[in-house]
């Protein structure tokens, strides 16, 4: 079924944000509640409190931006941090068990293991001696206060994963972090916290925002640079919408054009058969597969000249 095309019945979706309201189809309203009018507004609330205030630049001694493995031996020395979400995907240079196990050498020794998606996209545990096991079946499944947690950037979204509440969270800032992405934090002001982690080219950029050429960054410059990239993105992804429209039009028009094809068709079945020809009519097949919808619609106009000629 295309998304875009209109049913009898009401197709019904879910969406955390409605950031991204003006890129559904045409066809597709998002009909927000009414007691949840106030959620953006409240989600920037949460992000200005004075707890999230934490801020990094990772740059090394050289100046440049900071591999993986330094950014672990940053977060390391705050033991209160106790999840990371690679939002920006600045974690690329090494695998998420890499990650974990040093991450886990350097934390307290009340931190028995670390939870983290294996490269089946599973979510999986590593203890201190290196047992690897799914989580469903681990004990740490109902003993995540015992446990690190590290979400790359592919998992960031759609983690449903219950954490303790007074934990803090390292986020990671990159190119194109909107701000569904960055609160994925699921009880953000009722106890959880947030400590940003932005690479050179980030911080430059958030400094050009806030016009702060030097000097301590806020939370405020940071959500006023995320909120000036989520406006970039919806943006940048008008032509993709344009085109899928297009599409969806060209194939419309190509599977009316087919089906008027069959009913001329079905219609000249019935005529021979009360007339009595013996000629085995051609059936024309009621599902096309065709690459391109666009030179079956000049085709079939010359077809349906000729079959009415």
């Amino acid at each position: 079924m295309d998304l875009a095309e209109k049913e009898v019945n009401v197709t019904t979706g879910f969406s955390g944000t409605n950031d991204n309201r003006y890129l559904l189809p045409t066809s597709i309203t998002q009909e927000d509640p009414v007691d949840q009018g106030g959620t953006n507004a409240l989600v920037l609330t949460y992000l200005l409190r004075p707890e999230n205030a934490p801020y990094h630049c990772t740059r090394n001694r050289d100046g440049k931006s900071s591999s993986g493995f330094e950014i672990v031996d940053l977060i390391a020395k705050k033991p209160t941090i106790r999840v990371l979400l690679d939002v920006g995907a600045q974690m690329l240079d090494m695998s998420n068990q890499a990650l974990v196990t040093r991450w886990l050498k350097r934390m307290p020794a009340d931190v028995e293991a670390a939870i983290f998606f294996n490269s089946k996209n599973e979510f999986t545990t590593i203890t201190r001696a290196g047992i690897v096991e799914p989580l469903i079946s681990s004990p740490f499944k109902q003993q995540t206060g015992k446990c690190i947690v590290y979400l790359d950037d592919a998992h960031t979204r759609g983690t449903d994963l219950k954490l303790p509440l007074h934990w803090q969270a390292a986020v990671t800032l990159g190119k194109k972090v909107t701000k569904d992405r960055l609160v994925q934090v699921r009880q953000l002001g009722r106890g959880q916290s947030l400590a940003f982690y932005a690479s050179p080219e980030i911080d430059a950029a958030i400094r050009r925002v806030a016009e702060k050429p030097t000097g301590r960054l806020k939370i405020s410059d940071v959500i006023k640079w995320c909120m000036l990239e989520t406006c970039a993105d919806i943006e940048h992804h008008v032509p993709q919408w344009a085109q899928q429209g297009i599409d969806y039009d060209a194939r419309r028009k190509a599977l009316q054009s087919l089906r008027s094809i069959e009913e001329l068709t079905e219609g000249n079945i019935s005529r021979s058969r009360v007339c009595g020809y013996r000629r085995k009519p051609v059936l024309w097949p009621r599902y096309m597969k065709v690459a391109r919808p666009f030179p079956l619609v000049d085709t079939s106009v010359g077809i349906l000249s000729s079959l009415r000629g």
